[in-house]
């Protein structure tokens, strides 16, 4: 390979589905683009996730297909006539079962990435010709696939874009059907049945959080059978739960950015609330919260069993996720909002200091109450110290 082409490699990323796999797989990309500026990016992907790939800054293209595009040899002979158009010199399959490796072989790179047994499956170990041992969290494992590039990064950046003019729209979609600002969302569907809670529970929490602290919620969903769903949480919740309206990926993106809390279980909404900031309650069951679940201070994983995740697992009863039980979900979210209230307080009391003190300017004595309380410059310096220690 030339010095330009290992400077500005074609890569491409085999991460077909699903959506909150595609989200926990930005960290990865992120870190390419970063360490290797020049690289182009291609990622493929099944068609009804390519809306959330495409305005990605780190991403050139996207070219997609069918789901079930393996089952067509017109669509094989199709899908390798354009990736080897591309030139592709590396190709990082962060899915790593057969359907993901062969696309990779299909373009016809010769480094083709991907993740060892157990994670790699499938026929992707033999197609893969770089494997890699994965890691605990999928993040973390994500991130290993490019160290054969010389890329060793433990940054966690999703960079989504931030669409105002979107959001400025669901405002308006909001306030139409008479929520305030002041919000969250409950997300109770699930592509696996074992992976729901209960929707007696999502009306549970509804309404202690409505009773407690004036939080409307607003519960996502998408189809027909999660719409009757969110209705009839929404009936039984006295007022204090409402469906969304119908949304794309992006518009759902800008709905969950609005949100205080996002309260659901390991889906792709759910990852989408991470990545953008939304602090998360997640509920798991059929999968592991250590391996899969949001990380970071503003967000809580709760899990209280594990059942197995085999293809058959995935649509038995859902009893690992039964035993969270709601007074765990409320007390979560109230934590959460504690500590929000807690650091806007604390924001608010440095605040008031510049504006009412002006301690860099005349250094003027500050009274309170009528009593003299010592110069403004040691207030001032007393409050920034407790200020940083709530930080």
């Amino acid at each position: 390979m030339s010095q330009q082409r290992i400077a500005q490699p074609r890569i491409l990323v085999t991460r077909l589905s699903a959506l909150g796999d595609c989200i926990q797989t930005f960290p990865m990309v992120c870190a390419l683009r970063t360490a290797l500026p020049g690289a182009y990016i291609c990622w493929l992907c099944q068609e009804n996730f390519a809306s959330i790939l495409t305005d990605h800054p780190a991403v050139n293209e996207v070219i997609t297909v069918k789901r079930r595009w393996m089952t067509s040899v017109r669509g094989v002979l199709d899908l390798r006539r354009r990736l080897r158009a591309q030139r592709f010199d590396v190709t990082i399959d962060p899915q790593s079962l057969t359907k993901s490796a062969i696309a990779a072989w299909l373009s016809g790179a010769r480094t083709r990435i991907g993740l060892n047994r157990p994670v790699g499956r499938e026929q992707a170990p033999f197609l893969n010709n770089r494997l890699i041992p994965p890691a605990d969290h999928v993040i973390d494992r994500y991130l290993r696939l490019i160290e054969p590039l010389g890329v060793v990064s433990h940054d966690v950046k999703f960079e989504l874009p931030d669409d105002q003019q979107t959001r400025s729209a669901i405002r308006n979609s909001l306030s139409s059907i008479e929520v305030s600002t002041d919000f969250l969302i409950l997300n109770p569907g699930a592509g696996w049945p074992s992976k729901r809670w209960d929707t007696d529970s999502f009306t549970k929490v509804a309404r202690k959080l409505h009773e407690r602290f004036r939080l409307q919620s607003v519960i996502t969903w998408h189809g027909k059978e999660e719409f009757q769903t969110a209705k009839r949480i929404s009936d039984d919740s006295n007022g204090a739960a409402i469906p969304a309206m119908p949304t794309n990926e992006v518009e759902l993106r800008e709905l969950i950015r609005l949100a205080r809390i996002f309260v659901g279980s390991d889906t792709g909404p759910l990852h989408l609330a991470a990545a953008v900031g939304t602090p998360c309650v997640g509920m798991f069951g059929p999968t592991l919260a250590e391996s899969v679940g949001p990380r970071g201070p503003l967000h809580i994983n709760l899990q209280e069993a594990y059942q197995t995740s085999s293809r058959k697992g995935r649509y038995s009863s859902n009893h690992a996720m039964r035993q969270i039980l709601p007074s765990t979900v409320i007390e979560a979210c109230q934590q959460i909002l504690e500590q929000h209230n807690a650091k806007a307080s604390a924001l608010l009391t440095w605040s008031e200091i510049i504006v009412s003190c002006g301690w860099c300017g005349s250094y003027r004595s500050w009274t309170q109450g009528g009593g003299r309380q010592g110069c403004c410059w040691t207030r001032s310096f007393s409050r920034l110290w407790q200020h940083a220690r709530l930080q």
